[in-house]
C-alpha cells in the first residue's frame, strides 16, 4: 500500500511520500496533498518509512473528519494530536506534537524526526547485511557494471591481485582509504611498470566505489598522492619501427600479396592508417567502407554501430575513439580498397575473415567476448620472431602496434600538426577544444589533405619501391 504513495524527485535521485487529501479535508487542513521527502533513493527504505507516514496521515484524516461531524462546520480550526507510532519498526516510543492544521513546520517536523529516528535504528540494524564479502563483490562488479565485456575482462587479473591482497573474506564496503593505500604500497611493490601500478590502483579503487556509491551512497576510496602523475603522453612509452625496420616488414609481406592476401594487407596498413589491429580487423565491409566521390578519398568509419541485425560486434577501446580514417593513396593505388570488395562479395563482413576467424567466447563472469584480431595478433608476434632472427629488432616492439606509433613518428617528422596527427589515431589530446577536436576526427577530407596526404609521402615511395611493378 505505501508503495503506491511513493515518487521520486525531478533527478530520480529520492524518493517522496505524496498523499491525496480528500476533497471535504482539504480546506480544513489547508492544502490538497501531503508530501514529504523520505530522504532516501533506496525504493525498500522508501517503502517502509512511507508505511510508517501512511497510517499516520489515515489517523490524522480519520481525526479531522470526526472533528468536523462533530462540529457540523466547514469554517473551523481544529486542534489535533499527531502521533507517530514506528513500534513496527522497532523502536521503543512514539514520538508526539500538537499542532493547528496550518502548523506545517510542527507537523513536518515531528515526522521527519521519527523517520531519521526510524532510518539510525534501520542503519543499525541493516549494518551487518551490508557487508559485502570481496569475492561476492567481483561477482556483483561483474554482473552488474556497465562496463563492456572486454573491459571487465582487463579488470580480472587487477581484482585477482586486490583478492590476494585483502582476502576474499574482507568486507569491501569496510575498506578504508588507509587499506587503500596498504594496498598501494603493495602495488608499487609487486608491479614493475609505472603505468601499470597506475591502471592496477585506479581499477581497484574504481571497483571499491562502484560498491560504496550502490550502497552507502558515496565513494570510499581514492587515488590522490598514490598514482604517478604522467608527463608525456601514453604515445611516448610505445616504441616504433624505424622506416628501414618498416622497410624489412614490408619486404617480407610482399611474399603474401597474391597467395594470402589477408597477411599482406594487415602487415601493411596499420602503419598507413594509425590504426589499431582491432580497428581495421573489425570494421564493417557493408557498411564502414566510404567514398567521398567529389574529393576522390576513400575513409573507414570506426565505431561501435551495430550490424544490419541489430548485434554489435565491434569494440571501439573509447567512445572518444570513435573517428574516420582516411586511406592513403598508395594503399588505395596497390589495391587495398579493391581487395575489401572482393571479400564482401565473398560473402565475408570483416576484411581478414576469410584468413582468421573471430575468436568468440561466452565468459561466465564478463559475458560475451568477441575479437577479431586475436589470431591476427598470435600470427604477427611469430612473423616478428621471424624477422628478429634476421635482423636486429628491439625486443619491446611488436608487429602491429609499434606500426601504429610509428605512423605517429612519422607524422610528426613531417611537421603534420599535433591535434591532426592525434585525430588520425584517435588519441585524446587533452585540448580544451574539445568541440572542434571531436568535429575533426570526423573530417576525412582534412585528416587526408593535412594529415596521411602530406605526412606519409615517404612512407609511401618506400612501399612503391619495395612492391616495384608486382
Amino acid at each position: 500500500m505505501a508503495g503506491n504513495y511513493l515518487m521520486k524527485s525531478r533527478h530520480g535521485t529520492v524518493y517522496y511520500f505524496r498523499r491525496r487529501v480528500p476533497v471535504d479535508l482539504q480546506q480544513a487542513l489547508g492544502r490538497k496533498a501531503l508530501v514529504l521527502s523520505l530522504e532516501t533513493s533506496d525504493r525498500r527504505t522508501a517503502i517502509i518509512r512511507g508505511r510508517a507516514v501512511a497510517v499516520q496521515t489515515d489517523a490524522v484524516f480519520q481525526h479531522v473528519a470526526m472533528t468536523k461531524k462533530s462540529r457540523k462546520s466547514d469554517n473551523i480550526r481544529i486542534d489535533y494530536e499527531l502521533k507517530i507510532d514506528l513500534n513496527d519498526l522497532g523502536l521503543p516510543s512514539s514520538i508526539t506534537v500538537n499542532a493547528q492544521p496550518d502548523e506545517q513546520e510542527a507537523v513536518n517536523s515531528a515526522i521527519k524526526t521519527a523517520l531519521e529516528n526510524a532510518g539510525r535504528r534501520e542503519s543499525k540494524e541493516s549494518s551487518p547485511k551490508a557487508k559485502k564479502r570481496l569475492v561476492d563483490a567481483v561477482s556483483e562488479f561483474y554482473d552488474k557494471s556497465q562496463l563492456k565485456p572486454s573491459s571487465k575482462q582487463t579488470f580480472r587479473a587487477r581484482l585477482r591481485h586486490a583478492q590476494e591482497h585483502f582476502g576474499e573474506e574482507r568486507d569491501v564496503l569496510a575498506i578504508q582509504q588507509s587499506d587503500f593505500a596498504g594496498y598501494c604500497s603493495h602495488v608499487q611493490a609487486t608491479v614493475t611498470n609505472p603505468t601499470t601500478q597506475n591502471l592496477y590502483m585506479s581499477s581497484v579503487a574504481q571497483f571499491i566505489n562502484w560498491h560504496g556509491a550502490r550502497v552507502l551512497g558515496r565513494s570510499l576510496v581514492s587515488t590522490k598522492t598514490f598514482t604517478t602523475r604522467k608527463t608525456t603522453p601514453d604515445s611516448d612509452d610505445r616504441d616504433a619501427f624505424t622506416l628501414d625496420q618498416l622497410r624489412l616488414i614490408f619486404e617480407n609481406a610482399k611474399q603474401y600479396r597474391r597467395s594470402s592476401p589477408c597477411k599482406f594487407w594487415s602487415s601493411i596498413v596499420p602503419v598507413f592508417t594509425g590504426c589499431r589491429i582491432e580497428e581495421i580487423s573489425q570494421i564493417n565491409l557493408k557498411t564502414d567502407v566510404q567514398q567521398d566521390a567529389e574529393a576522390g578519398i576513400w575513409y573507414l568509419l570506426l565505431n561501435e554501430r551495430p550490424d544490419a541485425d541489430g548485434s554489435v560486434r565491434k569494440s571501439i577501446k573509447k567512445p572518444s575513439n570513435w573517428r574516420v580514417a582516411p586511406i592513403h593513396p598508395a594503399l588505395v593505388k596497390h589495391g587495398f580498397v579493391e581487395f575489401l570488395h572482393t571479400q564482401r562479395r565473398a560473402g565475408y563482413s570483416r576484411p581478414f575473415e576469410s584468413e582468421w576467424e573471430a575468436r568468440e567466447a561466452d565468459d561466465p563472469e564478463v559475458g560475451r567476448i568477441l575479437k577479431w584480431s586475436h589470431y591476427i595478433s598470435r600470427w604477427g608476434g611469430r612473423e616478428l620472431n621471424k624477422l628478429r632472427e634476421l635482423h636486429d629488432f628491439d625486443r619491446k616492439l611488436t608487429y602491429f602496434h609499434s606500426q601504429r606509433h610509428s605512423c605517429k613518428g612519422i607524422l610528426r617528422a613531417a611537421d603534420v600538426r599535433n591535434d591532426i596527427s592525434e585525430a588520425i589515431a584517435g588519441r585524446d589530446t587533452g585540448s580544451s577544444d574539445s568541440e572542434r577536436y571531436g568535429k575533426l576526427k570526423k573530417d576525412h577530407r582534412e585528416l587526408y589533405s593535412k594529415g596521411i596526404a602530406v605526412g606519409l609521402s615517404e612512407l609511401s615511395e618506400m612501399l612503391d619501391e619495395v612492391l616495384g611493378g608486382d
